[in-house]
């Protein structure tokens, strides 16, 4: 699938997903992270099963971490982005 969102298109079968997760809300909402190759840019996809409505926001590196870190587990979190995390 792909989005335009200002003047890049982010198509989903040429980005690597980092991580899904699906919630139930009245409706079943698939958010799914991906990472493009070309650039390694962020960006989050919400699929909603019953109004069949598909979004996509451009996330920086820092919010993709705090997605992540909300709706994934803590290893997949630190495999992932071992290249951008530091210790404290």
């Amino acid at each position: 699938m792909k989005f335009i969102v200002g003047k890049y298109i982010y198509d989903t079968e040429r980005s690597d997903v980092i991580g899904v997760t699906t919630s139930f809300d009245g409706d079943t909402i698939t958010a799914t992270l991906y990472r493009t190759r070309k650039f390694g840019w962020y960006f989050l996809t919400k699929e909603k099963s019953i109004t069949e409505g598909c979004q996509c926001e451009e996330l920086s590196p820092i919010a993709a971490i705090a997605w992540c870190v909300k709706h994934l587990d803590m290893e997949d979190v630190m495999h992932k982005f071992s290249r951008v995390l530091e210790l404290a």
